[in-house]
């Protein structure tokens, strides 16, 4: 049986030998894919096609290689020729020669490991322009790399890139950062003079820390070509100790120009003392404000800028603080960012701004302070935040007491800021709109992007005030626009009224931009509680126009038109250099057209005022009004026409710091007649004497100021052979005037005055004798009246009258050529709302004949019609035409008369019996 056993062994050892074929195969047969497609790019084709391969790749970034061809082993050592680096305007970096040893296969296990990596004799023809990437490529890589020995041999520059001339450059490096390893050494040079030198060596679990680097940039150097330097730059760091406890310092300094004035010796630029403290970095320092020369980041830094930072950075997550203080702002702000991630998790940030003037002169923000909490990817970032500030002054406005809240983001490369802001009080100089400026809010979403700053439907709402604008801003240039309505409801303007309207407003401001301001604006001034603007301009008064005003630009108005019932004017003005200049015309419904032009230089005050018929019951017509300025007060020059004759006259308005205004007219000439004297505006009342003289018209006008700051007046006037030069013919022979009264003061006003005279001569109308008396005591009171006729008239008539605000009643008597008029009943005049008096219907009786009147007086407007029955045509002669008519006139007439618009008449008459003096007719019906 022992003999036997080894029979026994035979078929297990050949059941081994048959397995392990069977694996063999079987393995085989797995790596044979990998096997052929090693051999495939280890072959000329696959090389060309690997070639290819890497010209299809096409990053979001634009960024694009090719290659000529591939020599060597694909997975060892390989030399690609004619590498082409391309951007999307084309190729900016060939490459000759690249030489690659490296391990592809160890990417599987342990990153990217490449032994050696040689450029040589490549050219950079210009700067690449890529497109933007992927927003969320991690900062910081999240896989080791290790690269032996990297060499950029004879790298050339193109012209114009870094400098005039063709510039060289060549780095050697070794790279190395896994397994618990950071490992960064570089050596350079750039351009005749610029060296590199950078050592950073850390391997915590041997309690290893080496950093260092030693830049060294020349003032006509490359590196300051492509930054627009003026001078020679030098970054060193340096410092001892290991892993555990290591200290060293940070120092940039600058060299000036070898032409510059400054004496050509090293200054600090940025000094900082850095410390690791077993992975616990830490950096404390100043920047000089010698890094920024002008701009907003100049005077962020003003006198430098103090920073501390301290934290910890593991797995490419930073968790730690940072603080930065200037004269213009302090900010700080610690949490987590992920820098492989690219996120923040909660990172709290606070801003208090410093230097209110740090966005410009035309940006003031006063006590500002910004609280801040980040969170999400920095791609998608979302900023819930609280901003508040005591004042934020923007030349022509100041807000006071500013607060905004709420979330803001930032997606993909835009700022989105929802608006949520209060103000206490808004200040604008003008103290007509600023009281209503309270209690403001401003809610709407700004946006940013690329320098641009937008914001549509900004919706801004103050108590009866509101707006609706569109923002436009470029903080590259400095330039903003807003633009948009403004409607205000009801704003009480003291002494004047309510305003309501809108206006259409283009702001324009900036650091570099002038600020200016342009409206268009239309609305209406209601409630009208002073009475002067009410009786010349009207209640409700409409207005549009348009405005503009800026910086180091005068303040305009253009097409500004008033329209009421009884207004309607047009002017334009402006301000500049402290001179208001205004031109304008219009007409008013009691004074008629008018022109005026005025010019107000501090407080001199000069204008032209013509006024084209202001009171046609006088005769007043092309009235002009000069005002110049005068020691103390004003030169008035004024001349026309009115009933009387021409007039014209010089007078003075002075106003005294201390004493009362005075009047003085120094001349008044109507015609023939002179009236001269003064007038003193004082706190008890108006006081003073006027005396006329020539032209057959002497007496005195005579005022004192009594009680409660009423003042009295008294005429004592005398007529003798007094004669006027208007266009119908006025005459005295001779006249007694008397009156005396009281004015002012809130007491009744009150007038006595009495008139007797003869031989009075109104065109071919004349009166023997005639005299009137009068006692009227605040528009209510009795008048009565005698004037007789010629002798060989034998006219003379009596009146009677009671008169009141709202009516006036009127009753003739009388007799002409022996026979009676009469009126049945007294004719009444009743006060209409628009102004003007309303004639009822009044009867007037004349030798078996009579006349029945109505109509409207006044008012702007003169509608009259009367009916006829058998009315002598001899009434005709009291015109004074002694015409010598005689027959009975019957039928009707109309007349009317609106605005300046030419009259119109119509009759419908009938003479019975017609006859004339030397004439003989006669109509029989």
């Amino acid at each position: 049986m022992a003999a036997d056993e080894p029979l026994d062994d035979a078929p297990q050892r050949r059941r081994g030998r048959v397995w392990g074929k069977r694996l063999g195969w079987a393995l085989a047969i797995v790596l044979a894919p990998f096997l052929l497609l090693g051999a495939f790019f280890a072959s000329p084709i696959g090389k060309r096609f690997i070639a290819d391969q890497i010209a299809a790749v096409a990053p979001a970034s634009g960024l694009r290689f090719e290659v000529g061809r591939i020599e060597g082993d694909v997975f060892s050592r390989a030399v690609i020729y004619d590498l082409v680096a391309k951007d999307p305007k084309g190729a900016f970096l060939t490459a000759p020669v690249v030489t690659l040893d490296w391990r592809p296969l160890a990417w599987l296990w342990s990153g990217l490991d490449v032994e050696e990596l040689i450029v040589e004799r490549a050219r950079l023809q210009r700067l690449p322009e890529l497109l933007p990437g992927d927003p969320d490529a991690p900062l910081l890589p999240d896989f080791d790399i290790r690269v032996g020995r990297l060499v950029i041999d004879d790298l050339r520059v193109a012209p114009g890139i870094a400098g005039e001339v063709e510039q060289r450059a060549e780095l050697v490096a070794e790279v190395d950062i896994r397994s618990g390893r950071a490992l960064v050494e570089a050596e350079g040079r750039f351009g005749p003079e610029d060296r590199l030198a950078f050592l950073l060596d850390a391997v915590p679990e041997r309690d290893r820390f080496d950093l260092a680097l030693d830049y060294r940039a020349a003032a006509d150097g490359p590196v300051a070509a492509l930054a627009g330097l003026d001078a020679a730059y030098r970054a060193r760091i340096e410092g001892d100790g290991t892993w555990s406890r290591w200290t060293g310092h940070a120092l940039v300094t600058r060299t000036p120009a070898p032409d510059a004035e400054e004496a050509a010796r090293p200054s600090r630029v940025a000094a900082f003392r850095i410390t690791n403290r077993a992975g616990r970095y830490g950096v404390l320092g100043e920047v000089s404000p010698e890094i920024a020369e002008e701009g907003i980041l100049a005077r962020a830094l003003g006198d430098g800028a103090a920073v501390a930072l301290a934290g910890t950075l593991e797995e490419s997550v930073f968790d730690g603080s940072l603080a930065v203080v200037t004269d213009a702002l302090f900010a700080r702000g610690g949490g987590v960012l992920d820098l492989a991630d690219n996120a923040a998790d909660g990172f709290e940030a606070r801003l208090n701004l410093r230097d209110p003037g740090l966005f410009g002169e035309s940006l003031r923000l006063e006590d500002a302070e910004l609280a801040a909490r980040l969170t999400g990817r920095f791609s998608r970032l979302s900023i819930t935040h609280t901003l508040t500030a005591d004042a934020l002054d923007a030349g022509v406005v100041r807000l006071e007491d500013l607060a905004q809240s709420g979330t803001a983001s930032w997606i993909d490369g835009t700022f989105a800021l929802p608006l949520d802001v209060t103000a206490e009080r808004v200040v604008t100089g003008q103290d007509l709109v600023d009281p209503r400026l309270v209690g403001g809010t401003l809610r709407g979403r700004l946006t940013y992007r690329d320098a641009r700053l937008d914001a549509d439907r900004l919706r801004l709402d103050f108590p009866g005030l509101s707006a609706v604008a569109t923002l436009r801003g470029n903080l590259e240039t400095g330039a903003f626009a807003l633009a948009g309505p403004v409607n205000a409801q009801g704003v009480s303007i003291p002494e004047v009224g309510e305003v309501s309207g809108t206006a259409k407003l283009l702001v324009q401001f900036g650091t570099a931009t002038p600020w200016s301001v342009n409206a268009n604006a239309s609305g209406r001034l209601t409630q009208v509680s002073n009475a002067s603007i009410a009786n010349i301009a009207g209640d409700p008064l409409r207005f549009r126009g348009s405005a503009s005003l800026g910086a180091q630009r005068p303040i305009v108005l253009r097409d500004v038109v008033l329209e009421s019932d009884v207004l309607t004017a047009r002017f334009d003005s402006r301000l500049a250099g402290g001179e208001v200049t205004l031109t304008g015309s219009g007409r008013q419904a009691e004074y008629g057209p008018f022109e005026v032009s005025a010019q107000l230089a501090g407080d001199a005050l000069s204008a032209d005022i013509l006024l084209a018929n202001p009171y046609p019951a006088a005769g007043l017509a092309d009235v002009r009004i000069g005002i110049a300025p005068a020691e103390e007060g004003f030169a008035l020059e004024v001349a026309g026409g009115s009933l009387l004759g021409p007039f014209e006259g010089t007078l003075g308005l002075l106003l005294p710091e201390e004493g009362p205004t005075r009047l003085d007219i120094e001349r008044l000439e109507v015609y023939r007649t002179t009236a001269r004297g003064t007038l003193t505006f004082g706190e008890a009342g108006l006081a003073g004497e006027l005396a006329l003289s020539g032209g057959g018209l002497d007496g005195t006008v005579a005022l004192a100021s009594i009680e409660s700051g009423a003042t009295r007046f008294d005429a004592d006037l005398t007529a003798n052979g007094a004669r006027f030069g208007g266009e119908t013919t006025i005459a005295l022979a001779s006249a007694q005037i008397n009156a005396s009264g009281r004015f002012g003061g809130g007491a009744p006003t009150q007038v006595e005055a009495a008139i007797s005279g003869q031989g009075f001569q109104y065109g071919q109308l004349t009166l023997a004798r005639f005299a009137a008396n009068a006692d009227i005591t605040d528009g209510r009171g009795d008048v009565t009246a005698s004037i007789a006729g010629r002798r060989a008239d034998r006219f003379s008539l009596k009146l009677a009258g009671d008169i009141a605000p709202e009516r006036i009643a009127l009753l003739a008597r009388g007799e002409y050529g022996g026979r009676a008029i009469t009126m049945p009943r007294r004719a009444v005049l009743r006060s209409l709302e628009g102004g003007g008096y309303a004639l009822e219907p009044t009867q007037i009786g004349f030798a078996r004949g009579y006349a029945i009147l109505e109509g409207r007086l006044g008012g702007g407007e003169t509608v009259l019609s009367a009916q006829l029955a058998r009315m002598p045509l001899r009434l005709a002669d009291l015109a004074g035409a002694d015409l010598g008519l005689s027959g009975r006139l019957s039928g009707t007439l109309a007349y009317e008369q609106r605005g300046e618009g030419a009259p119109t008449a119509e009759a419908r008459l009938k003479v019975d019996d017609f006859a004339r003096s030397g004439l003989v007719l006669s109509s029989k019906p």
